[in-house]
């Protein structure tokens, strides 16, 4: 078994979405993703969806397409009072 790719190699590839599909097969790997792998893959993800459909990079990345959009929906403030 070769040993996971360090978080600068996933850093360094250059496509999101391949980024994405990596850290994705280290999380199935290893079981979790460290809060940095975690937030490495969310960016990767959300910078897929600016040129692919969600469904599009489910397919590619391995997630469903739920979870692809749980991890690219926008952020909302909890708890501020408008």
């Amino acid at each position: 078994m070769s040993a996971a790719p360090s978080v600068d190699e996933l850093r360094a590839i250059k496509s999101p979405v391949e980024r994405a599909a990596a850290i994705t097969r280290v999380a199935r790997r290893c079981g979790t993703l460290s809060p940095e792998l975690y937030e490495l893959r969310r960016l990767a993800l959300a910078e897929a969806r600016t040129k692919h459909s969600a469904g599009a990079i489910a397919r590619l990345v391995g997630l469903s397409r739920a979870r692809v959009f749980h991890l690219t929906r926008p952020a909302t403030p909890e708890g501020i009072a408008a």
